[in-house]
């Protein structure tokens, strides 16, 4: 939609990206904000609007970098846009094509489910399409994920005391656990999402075994993603 408005608004500014923002502290008092943020600013506005075109002409005519991103606030949004479950009510572009005529028939927790499954669709296709973009896995996540050391140790059978674990997370630095903690979340959400799901082969009346998986194969299963493009 209408990848033009960025080059217009670029060329407005001189050709010039990076350029200090101004704010309004009181009435007629305008000062320059030299935070280096306009970009982000730029790419997040045109990401929560849902807009592919937009982005694509941001990244491959317009030159934004997605390091770019303001990793204080901008990404963190990005980050749960993506991966956390979410009905969108209130973002209708994020919202998916769930049938409410459909859903009527449904109780009200299945059809919070189904119109979350719904909106996961439009966000994991943002995801790729973010990732045909050159957007990189360590952004997300910017650190050695413990998590495959974490299964290697249950195999091991060294995680299965109370005292073994807590040693295990002491023993994470502070980027690993927030690394794990943002894993368990997106993992959380698809798994979530499993629950709404029937299988093809099956008749509508019986519903399919969730197809959730464990924390470990989340993380492979979306690592996959990015090394699918390649």
């Amino acid at each position: 939609g209408h990848s033009n408005i960025v080059v217009t608004a670029l060329n407005d500014l001189g050709g010039q990206l990076d350029v200090p923002m101004g704010g309004e502290f009181k009435i007629g008092d305008i000062r320059e904000i030299n935070n280096h943020l306009l970009p982000s600013e730029v790419f997040y506005w045109i990401f929560q609007k849902n807009m592919p075109d937009m982005i694509k002409c941001f990244v491959n005519e317009c030159g934004f970098q997605f390091r770019w991103i303001d990793h204080k606030n901008h990404l963190p949004s990005v980050f749960k846009r993506i991966f956390e479950a979410d009905e969108y009510a209130n973002f209708p572009q994020w919202a998916g094509d769930a049938d409410e005529d459909e859903l009527i028939y449904e109780s009200s927790r299945e059809r919070r489910r189904l119109r979350a499954a719904s909106a996961y669709v439009e966000q994991m296709k943002m995801l790729d399409f973010l990732i045909s973009l050159g957007f990189p896995f360590e952004l997300f996540f910017p650190t050695e994920n413990p998590i495959e050391c974490e299964d290697k140790l249950r195999e091991e059978k060294k995680l299965e005391t109370i005292q073994q674990c807590r040693d295990y997370q002491k023993s994470l630095s502070k980027e690993e656990r927030k690394v794990r903690e943002d894993c368990y979340v997106a993992c959380s959400a698809y798994n979530y999402m499993q629950e709404s799901e029937y299988d093809e082969d099956d008749s509508e009346e019986e519903e399919s075994e969730p197809k959730t998986l464990t924390l470990g194969d989340f993380y492979r299963q979306l690592k996959a993603r990015w090394d699918g493009q390649e």
